[in-house]
């Protein structure tokens, strides 16, 4: 079976259209350690859309918008999918890609919007990642409503059981999804192929990458 992935809504497509007349921009994020990576800045959430020029996004002239990408990885899948999308966005928007066991409210209250990225494991997302939401649902409910977010799952054959329980978490907190859940199939079926290292192929990262431009320019250009 081929990647279950979507294909990007059509305001997605038009803005990947419109990143060609952008003059290029320059990576926000320096190499930062595995565990975190971050371009994040504390600010205050007042938008002002008169102040965006291409190429700059801007909390009260001078903050920039942040995306928090949030995943856990086993056995390697859903860390190269969030890696990828964290590379594209980082190029659009200020972002930061946690592992989810390191994972704060704080982290969650600081940013703008969000991408969660895990594996299924037995009809659900991985033990960790539950925990993530666990810790951290009652400390932001009624503190984070109406950011935007989008979520990709690795999964062997199916993913949508994941990505069902992801939006319900995400429908309790009031977020919007922007862009339907990405699901990527491995297609490993025996316990020797679930336990084993997995390698995305290049052609399903762009997926991911996709993604991540979609939700950078969606933050940065004030369309979410």
């Amino acid at each position: 079976m081929d990647s279950r992935s979507r294909p990007l809504l059509t305001s997605d497509q038009a803005l990947l259209r419109s990143a060609a007349t952008l003059p290029p921009k320059s990576a926000s994020s320096s190499t930062m350690p595995d565990r975190v990576k971050s371009t994040a800045r504390p600010h205050n959430r007042i938008f002002d859309p008169a102040a965006l020029t291409p190429g700059t996004c801007k909390i009260n002239s001078a903050i920039m918008v942040q995306l928090l990408i949030v995943y856990h990885s086993r056995t390697g899948g859903s860390r190269q999918m969030a890696e990828a999308a964290f590379a594209a966005a980082r190029a659009e928007v200020g972002s930061t890609l946690k592992l989810a066991v390191d994972a704060e409210p704080g982290d969650l209250l600081a940013a703008d919007g969000y991408i969660f990225c895990a594996p299924e494991n037995l009809a659900a997302i991985s033990g960790i990642m539950k925990d993530f939401f666990d810790r951290c649902y009652y400390p932001v409910l009624g503190r984070i409503e109406g950011r935007p977010y989008a979520q990709m799952v690795c999964a062997g054959s199916d993913g949508e059981n994941a990505a069902r329980q992801t939006a319900r978490i995400a429908k309790g907190w009031r977020l919007r999804e922007v862009q339907e859940p990405l699901i990527i199939c491995t297609e490993a079926q025996t316990p020797e192929e679930i336990l084993a290292p997995k390698t995305i192929s290049d052609d399903k990262l762009k997926s991911c990458r996709e993604l991540g431009t979609a939700m950078g320019m969606g933050l940065s250009l004030g369309v979410f």
